[in-house]
């Protein structure tokens, strides 16, 4: 079930960003929980921050971003990822096509979503549900642990 997080999310939302498989895609390098608590907090206060749970586990999070004015028909979905313990099971392509199905009732027609050029398992998850490359962000983030600049792929899928 989809709803918005709270700050009683904290520990598994935590281990969701600081977890070794998906750290490397999220926007944060690996911190102590006290260091991720005000950008937690900022996450929550923009209202954007949701987890979807199963059994009462945080088993995903991620953020939905509406533009607004000339572009409301516009979402942004952004930091989509699994908890360790429900990876790999076909649950994250259930959750996405929910989030899907949800803004296309809404009237949202666009569907947005960066993701870094190297994450090759989240591209083709996005390129099974209909999303297309767009475009590449050049020398768009550094990770603490390389010199090297990465690319951020731009995709989005239409919802008609």
């Amino acid at each position: 079930m989809e709803r918005k997080a709270t700050i009683k999310d904290i520990d598994k939302i935590y281990e969701i960003y600081m977890d070794s498989v998906n750290n490397p895609f999220m926007t944060f390098e690996v911190m102590e929980k006290e260091d991720f608590l005000p950008i937690f907090e900022e996450m929550l206060k923009n209202d954007d921050l949701y987890v979807y749970d199963i059994n009462n586990m945080v088993a995903s999070t991620y953020r939905i971003q509406y533009k607004r004015y000339r572009m409301s028909h516009i979402a942004y979905i952004g930091g989509f990822a699994m908890h360790p313990e429900y990876r790999g099971r076909g649950i994250g392509k259930k959750i996405m096509q929910e989030i899907i199905d949800r803004l296309r009732n809404e009237g949202i027609k666009r569907l947005e979503l960066f993701v870094v050029c190297d994450n090759e398992k989240a591209i083709n998850f996005y390129k099974k549900l209909g999303f297309v490359i767009e475009g590449r962000m050049k020398y768009f983030l550094k990770r603490d642990n390389s010199p090297d600049y990465l690319d951020e792929l731009v995709m989005a899928k239409y919802l008609q």
